[in-house]
């Protein structure tokens, strides 16, 4: 039991990084220009922009995500576990950006303390 419990913490910083490892290679100006900027035509942050991509992208992304599985022994319950924590927490972060941060910007305090917590 331990191994899994333990893993949870460790799968979710290794497919977080490899999220953002895969999303910053994919602004290097070649892949950009011919993949990632389908994604970059979205201004406001939503679920849709979120998923707005080119299929060489997702399929990059999924397969960042996914090759763990392939690699190191997991329980299907870890994977499950940080799956859902991943969609909980874009969720939330999409909400927090949209209402918070675009409603609330421009009242003065609030601008104040969305740049000193964000």
């Amino acid at each position: 039991w331990a191994y899994t419990i333990l893993s949870i913490p460790v799968v979710f910083i290794i497919i977080d990084a490899s999220a953002y490892y895969v999303h910053r290679t994919l602004h290097i100006k070649w892949l950009f220009k011919r993949v990632h900027r389908h994604h970059h035509k979205y201004i406001a942050t939503t679920p849709f922009a979120a998923i707005a991509m080119h299929p060489f992208e997702l399929m990059s992304l999924q397969a960042a995500a996914f090759a763990l599985i392939f690699i190191v022994p997991l329980h299907p319950a870890v994977m499950g576990i940080v799956m859902i924590y991943i969609l909980i927490f874009n969720i939330i972060f999409i909400i927090i950006q949209n209402v918070l941060v675009d409603s609330w910007y421009q009242i003065p305090l609030v601008h104040s303390l969305s740049t000193l917590l964000l």
